[in-house]
């Protein structure tokens, strides 16, 4: 078994950067699903919406934005980590590397 010296960056893994493509595409997912209550919840501290949403009364429609909203900041954080290590990648959406192990992700 050969081992390499310290201080090596790790090598490229198709496995690890595989997982990390299908966490980027879940990652642009959740990002557009949380911009849309974020934006009913600007449009709702102007005072600008009717009272009813699509028949809705504007009180549950803010209660599940803001549901919506809190369960995709969980997931994110839960999401976005290195498949390698499971360190969190931070806020930079194409990290060539993980920034605690070092593990290639592209």
């Amino acid at each position: 078994m050969q081992q390499t010296p310290p201080g090596t960056p790790p090598q490229r893994d198709e496995r690890i950067v595989q997982e990390f493509q299908d966490r980027k595409k879940k990652q642009y997912l959740i990002t557009g699903l949380v911009l849309l209550p974020l934006i009913f919840v600007v449009f709702d501290v102007r005072g600008t919406l009717p009272e009813l949403l699509l028949g809705i009364p504007v009180g549950i429609v803010r209660i599940v934005a803001w549901i919506v909203f809190i369960v995709g900041i969980i997931f994110s954080f839960t999401n976005w980590r290195c498949p390698a290590c499971n360190g969190y990648l931070r806020k930079n959406m194409h990290p060539a590397f993980c920034p605690k192990c070092g593990t290639p992700l592209v």
